[in-house]
């Protein structure tokens, strides 16, 4: 699913969005529509010291495999 994300200014209380040809071709659209404020745009700075430890780059591509496939496991709730 292709997400469009556009940041304009109101005019007169209304918006007018142009949607990318690839968007012609569906009828129905899901708009949502909130007040744009510096949180939003800003991203958050990760001290990356923090990280120190918690990657283990000695391990095999077999390993980071099966380490994943365990992950995975974990997610499936029977739904």
């Amino acid at each position: 699913m292709k997400v469009l994300r556009v940041t304009q200014k109101a005019k007169n209380g209304k918006l007018v969005i142009r949607l990318p040809e690839e968007y012609g071709k569906h009828d129905l659209m899901d708009i949502i529509i909130f007040p744009h404020s510096e949180k939003t745009s800003s991203k958050s700075k990760i001290d990356v010291k923090k990280l120190k430890g918690s990657v283990n780059l000695n391990m095999t591509v077999e390993q980071i495999e099966e380490e994943c496939r365990k992950m995975r496991s974990e997610w499936d709730r029977g739904f």
